[in-house]
């Protein structure tokens, strides 16, 4: 069960992340520069959290697969 857990966190950091990378790309339409920038900052500090968090979760992923060597035998990811 943590395992799912983790792949579904996992899952939903990265459509976060999607969603946030498009929102910066719609904003780059904006005629407003000084708003443009100061949200593009915000925004990618925002992203490279998601991105920390998503390789974090990997991590943990990696190493319950790795503790148990009939795991991939015995599931089908």
């Amino acid at each position: 069960m943590k395992l799912k857990d983790l792949m579904s966190s996992r899952s939903r950091l990265v459509i976060q992340l999607h969603s946030t990378r498009n929102y910066i790309k719609e904003l780059q339409c904006s005629n407003d520069k000084v708003l443009l920038s100061t949200l593009e900052k915000a925004h990618k500090a925002a992203i490279e959290g998601i991105k920390k968090s998503i390789l974090q979760i990997e991590e943990l992923i990696n190493r319950i697969v790795q503790e148990d060597p009939g795991f991939i035998k015995t599931t089908c990811l």
